[in-house]
């Protein structure tokens, strides 16, 4: 059906980064994600809180999941703007995180007919705020949510301080489809981040995205381990028949 693209994913990184996005401030990029969506013949709408939803095809899907607020500063945010990536400075956030996440789904909608669904949110960094709008509702077609926002590389959150993001069976199936693929991820435990609260609908795991130093004026992102990831979910969302198996 498709494949993954470098010189894509790097095009949408770069894209994703000119566009600063502070949390509070989000309103430009999820506006600029949802025209390239729609571009991509994706059924889009952006809520009362600001968060982009969208999905194309037939479900019951397989939702991805990323945040679009950052922790960049006004001076970081200024920065950029007036030329900070054409000289990139170590003392500047850049906002990989969670930019990376929002490329690989960009990435990924590049495929044509591929289905899922997406979800990206406001106001992560802060709490979470955005997550906590969305409706019940809105993961009745969905099998269950890969969020894109862990850093380092091969690795699944399966809990978040000690409470698991699904049953013991569904994270089976996660990881088996992964490895039939021959994409094993390592199993460890997180901390903070929307995949807690759509776990309360649907089974979810939170996905390395190949970000390092997050939160630090140092924070970098390995481009291999972030396109690595990206095969590892164009693998499961083109044998999505495993899953709903499960379900």
């Amino acid at each position: 059906m498709g494949r993954i693209s470098g010189t894509t994913f790097r095009k949408y990184l770069r894209d994703l980064i000119c566009i600063p996005s502070p949390s509070g401030r989000e309103e430009p990029i999820a506006m600029w994600c949802e025209l390239e969506l729609e571009e991509r013949g994706f059924e889009v709408e952006i809520d009362h809180a600001g968060n982009v939803l969208a999905k194309r095809g037939e479900g019951p899907f397989v939702l991805l999941n990323a945040h679009m607020d950052t922790t960049q500063s006004k001076d970081d945010v200024r920065e950029i703007r007036d030329g900070g990536l054409r000289r990139p400075r170590l003392d500047l956030r850049y906002g990989f995180d969670d930019k990376v996440g929002i490329a690989i789904i960009m990435t990924l909608a590049e495929i044509d007919d591929l289905p899922f669904k997406v979800l990206l949110t406001v106001g992560e960094e802060v709490g979470g705020i955005g997550v906590k709008e969305i409706s019940c509702e809105s993961y009745e077609d969905v099998i269950c949510c890969l969020t894109l926002d862990r850093g380092n590389a091969r690795e699944m959150v399966t809990s978040i301080n000690g409470i698991n993001l699904a049953t013991d069976g569904w994270l089976d199936v996660i990881d088996r489809a992964f490895r039939r693929g021959g994409f094993p991820f390592d199993r460890v435990g997180g901390r903070g981040s929307d995949a807690r609260a759509i776990s309360k609908y649907v089974p979810t795991v939170n996905l390395s995205v190949g970000i390092h130093e997050m939160h630090t004026p140092y924070e970098f992102v390995k481009i291999d381990e972030a396109l690595w990831t990206a095969k590892a979910v164009l693998h499961l969302l083109m044998n999505r028949g495993l899953l709903e198996m499960k379900g």
